[in-house]
């Protein structure tokens, strides 16, 4: 007792003591403040989870086509003639029988009034000799002779107003008309194409598509032309494309306002339809070592789990195994978490 009461009362040794636990004070200062910023640097993280559901899932294929006429016309000149005039249009709208454009024709502008004249010289003579007929100054046989002149110059007028009539260009039906190939002032022949002209009440829509495709969709199948009108398959091309291994899917398409011959559209078809199954968010699915996984919760706890996928929409994406209707996955960046790592849940306000 009295070895450690002197002890306690040695100077030397009391400095020594208090020297001792300054230094351990001085060591907790650092390293408290250390140990702090090592925590903060693996901060929990917070995280958005949904609990897995049963969804209804329709597969569907976006794929870009081309909107052509059902029906359409080639516009020919019918004879040989110059540009007159072509008709300025709203739109390239046209109505049927419109006139669309006029060729000049001198040689059968003459043609039409010489035979009007000869036309109107035969009527004048039947109409005399008919006078005469009933005073009994010629005989029947010249009276029919003098009327089958008249009638051969009637039909000879009607051929040439038939053959005028040709120099007026009319639209074929109601629709839309392409630009003209040739310009007001020009000289063409019969037969030379000047435009097109395209009934735009139906539209058909040419869509390449590959064969894994073609062997997933059927006629008479239900198609959605950028996101507001509707359509339907009427045949697939199954031969396919020597150049690009694609075959070609046609489909009608009605009342698109707005559209026109030649335009890029896209349609979503579907290629696989199932109701109530297994689904979590597509984004919530991640690759890990080849294999689709998601990042199931246990416990407040990031679980990395294996799955198998069966088919997926926008949203969507059907679980076949791995996972049951009654647990949490981490909703979407599930990547940035590690297997087993802390986690907190994200309550929304």
């Amino acid at each position: 007792m009295m070895r450690y009461l002197n002890i306690i009362n040695n100077p030397i040794i009391n400095i020594m003591f208090l020297y001792k636990q300054i230094l351990y004070i001085l060591l907790l200062l650092l390293v408290m403040p250390l140990a702090q910023c090592e925590k903060d640097k693996h901060p929990v993280k917070l995280v958005e989870v949904v609990k897995v559901k049963y969804h209804s899932i329709n597969k569907e294929v976006h794929i870009i086509g081309e909107l052509k006429a059902k029906k359409f016309s080639n516009i020919y000149a019918k004879v040989d003639g110059k540009i007159d005039l072509i008709e300025e249009l709203q739109n390239n709208t046209i109505v049927k029988d419109q006139t669309l454009a006029i060729l000049e024709n001198n040689l059968i502008k003459a043609q039409v009034e010489l035979a009007k004249k000869s036309e109107i010289l035969a009527k004048k003579k039947f109409n005399r000799l008919s006078e005469l007929a009933k005073l009994g100054s010629i005989s029947k046989e010249k009276l029919d002779q003098a009327k089958e002149a008249w009638l051969k110059t009637k039909l000879e007028l009607n051929d040439k107003i038939i053959e005028l009539n040709k120099t007026i260009i009319k639209a074929p039906f109601s629709g839309k008309l392409s630009h003209f190939q040739v310009t007001e002032g020009a000289i063409v022949k019969q037969g030379e194409l000047l435009a097109v002209a395209y009934d735009t009440s139906k539209y058909t829509v040419e869509l390449p598509s590959s064969l894994a495709l073609l062997q997933k969709i059927r006629k008479g199948q239900k198609i959605t032309i950028d996101e507001k009108y509707s359509g339907e398959i009427t045949d697939i091309q199954q031969s396919l494309s020597k150049d690009n291994r694609m075959g070609i899917v046609y489909a009608n398409l009605a009342n698109c306002h707005g559209c026109f011959v030649g335009q890029m559209v896209e349609a979503r078809i579907s290629i696989g339809n199932k109701n109530k199954v297994l689904t979590v968010p597509n984004e919530a699915i991640f690759l890990h070592k080849g294999r689709e996984h998601v990042i199931k919760i246990v416990d407040n706890k990031a679980i990395r789990t294996p799955i198998t996928i069966g088919i997926n929409d926008q949203k969507y994406t059907e679980i076949i195994d791995g996972l049951n209707n009654t647990e949490i996955i981490v909703k979407s960046n599930p990547v940035r978490l590690h297997h087993n790592e802390s986690i907190e849940i994200y309550e929304p306000s």
